[in-house]
């Protein structure tokens, strides 16, 4: 039976959140040991500076353990009878990330600028997964992204989107000046590859640079039969694998087929080169070429579909909508990723929270974290607060409030709004808005979140990598799949360390999939794997895959690495229904479109609700959100 236009199920609603509820119980097990640690001079008891913060961050310790409770006792109750406090806010908005922060920011221009706002949020700093890493060495600041990190294609942003940004100080065209797109380049650096010895024999760290494919497969610790097929698969552009299909009889063959099978079954590559190429979507999809509709990889340049003679912007949609490719080029970033972005909102909406009025000063800005909840502004920015309960206390866009109960500290509150925003993670809506219509409930947990993390390492000097030639590195059987220096950008105060001899922030991304389950299935196992890993794990394989890449240059992982700062993300893209098996939805009947319907005065925002892991997206509905607000 086809599943075109198919309905989300009870079955679907129950499987996930099962599932979610067991992972919850066992990774709250009190057996886990997380690494946290505090920067060198970073005094927790007279300052307040969480993106100083080293170790476990992202989802760390303190952030995530109110929500396990309710998922496993399924009763706010648990934590006792809530204090009421006495303010009544114009809005609430549960969740203090991008879409949040935005929706704040549309209220005050839709209602006016004295209307009271209370933002809440679980975690210890604000900005969701656009968060701030930073260090401190030697009385200089280094700095990177926890989460989000570009402003990807400005040129498909929505009005809205746009506005925001202006509103905010931002000016797109001043990255052209602050980016210097081409110091690695000019270096002689590129990208390389780890070939790790548990996969491929022994460990070799190779430079492509301007080599032939057949040139540089030849340095490949790999047989003779998988160089060639790797050399056929990058190279050969009028083999057509698919003989005697039409153009749209291919679109669909792809579309029902992952890339990992079209690369076994019809270009038939060797089994090494499918070792190679395995985590190659991993960046871009948060799964293997094993998850991913092989129509998707084509659509992205992936090798292998140069002779099917189909034209990449020329086909008709598997998933029922229009694919629009972003040319954009990837300049449109801070120092530290969008952190900035959440920082700026911050500081237009709560004035002296952080000196300066530019997008250039807000980077060496230091926030004063105290001033985020004070009495004393109409919008107050809550951090360390779970959410556990949100009711309407009337139906009607005319009538009633919004009862949010929230926990801090372990105890229990609860505040009134006039209208409450969730932009929180949507998968979670459910269990603490118990009085939305099953239907909806069910399409709020159709989704799963992809795991990833975002670890950054200081180290003292990037001679290593000069060296060795590369600025990028791929490891396809290592378990940081992708190693990488900072991207050299220069604002106001922040000079980019453009000599090898200074100190330089390397970015490391793993995604805890495993091949052989469908794609919910990897998402669930990984999140776990995430919430039951310690920090010294992840500082292990750190030390132990820059060793191995650079130990033959000099480089030394106990002398040479400064600090490192993990970004934990259990629930980190927004699932975007382009994985193998997902249906050919509706727009309608899509679960995203269906789970963020306004119920009275909640409407629902975050980039959840619009299918899409993009800042944009998180803009564009908190904007929706609040427009379907009324007095």
């Amino acid at each position: 039976m086809s599943d075109k236009g198919r309905k989300i199920t009870r079955r679907d609603f129950l499987n996930g959140m099962g599932v979610t509820i067991t992972g919850l119980m066992l990774s709250a097990s009190p057996a886990r040991v997380f690494g946290f640690t505090l920067k060198p001079g970073f005094d927790s008891a007279t300052e307040y500076y969480p993106p100083l913060v080293t170790g476990l961050r992202g989802s760390h310790d303190g952030s995530w353990e109110a929500a396990h409770k309710l998922a496993e006792s399924k009763d706010p109750g648990v934590f006792g009878a809530p204090a009421d406090t006495d303010t009544l806010y114009d809005l609430v908005v549960v969740g203090g990330g991008i879409s949040g922060l935005s929706a704040a920011h549309f209220y005050r221009k839709k209602f006016g600028p004295d209307v009271k706002i209370l933002i809440l949020d679980n975690h210890d700093d604000f900005g969701g997964h656009a968060t701030r890493v930073e260090f401190n060495h030697n009385g200089q600041t280094w700095m990177g992204f926890g989460g989000t990190q570009f402003i990807e294609g400005p040129s498909l942003f929505s009005t809205e989107s746009h506005t925001l940004l202006r509103d905010i100080g931002i000016d797109l065209n001043r990255f052209s000046s602050t980016t210097d797109s081409t110091l690695y380049d000019n270096m002689g650096l590129s990208r390389g590859h780890f070939f790790d010895r548990e996969h491929f024999g022994r460990d070799v760290l190779l430079r492509q640079g301007s080599l032939s494919w057949t040139d540089y497969a030849s340095l490949l610790p790999m047989s003779e039969a998988a160089r060639k097929d790797l050399v056929r698969l990058y190279t050969d552009r009028s083999t057509n694998y698919l003989p005697g299909q039409s153009s749209i009889m291919k679109q669909r063959t792809l579309g029902q087929i992952s890339y990992h099978e079209y690369l076994r079954d019809h270009v038939k590559v060797h089994e090494e080169v499918l070792t190679y190429m395995q985590k190659n979507t991993h960046d871009t999809f948060g799964i293997g070429i094993d998850g991913i509709p092989a129509i998707r990889c084509f659509r992205l340049g992936r090798p292998g579909f140069g002779g099917l003679g189909l034209k990449r912007g020329n086909y008709n949609s598997i998933g029922g909508e229009a694919s629009v490719t972003n040319t954009d080029p990837n300049i449109y970033h801070f120092p530290d990723g969008c952190a900035s972005i959440s920082r700026l909102l911050v500081r237009s909406l709560i004035p002296g929270v952080a000196p300066g009025n530019t997008m250039e000063d807000v980077v060496m800005a230091r926030f004063n974290y105290s001033r985020l909840d004070t009495d004393q502004t109409s919008v107050r920015l809550r951090l360390n607060s779970t959410v556990i309960k949100v009711e309407s206390t009337g139906r009607s866009d005319t009538s009633g409030s919004v009862d949010v109960t929230y926990v801090k500290d372990g105890k229990p509150y609860r505040v009134k709004g006039k209208h409450t925003v969730m932009a929180c993670w949507n998968h979670v809506i459910p269990f603490i808005c118990p009085e939305l219509p099953p239907e909806q409930k069910i399409a709020l947990s159709y989704s799963e979140k992809l795991p990833v993390i975002y670890a950054k390492a200081l180290i003292r000097n990037w001679k290593a990598f000069y060296k060795m030639g590369v600025d990028r590195i791929y490891c396809p059987g290592s378990y940081f799949v992708n190693v990488q220096l900072a991207r050299p950008v220069n604002m106001e105060g922040y000079n980019f360390p453009s000599d090898p001899e200074q100190p330089m922030v390397v970015h490391f991304s793993r995604f805890p999939v495993t091949p052989g389950m469908p794609p919910k299935g990897q998402f669930r196992m990984g999140k776990y794997e995430l919430l039951t890993t310690p920090f010294e794990t992840f500082e292990e394989n750190i030390k132990d895959q820059l060793g191995r890449m650079f130990g033959p240059v000099g480089f030394d992982a106990s002398r040479d690495i400064e600090a490192i700062t993990v970004s934990r993300w259990p629930h980190g893209y927004t699932y975007e229904y382009a994985y193998l098996g997902e249906p050919d939805w509706k727009y309608e009947d899509k679960p995203c479109n269906v789970g963020r319907k306004p119920f009275g005065r909640i409407t629902i925002a975050n980039s959840d609700a619009g299918g899409k892991a993009y800042v944009n997206v998180a803009i564009d509905q908190a904007h929706r959100a609040v427009e379907e607000l009324s007095e």
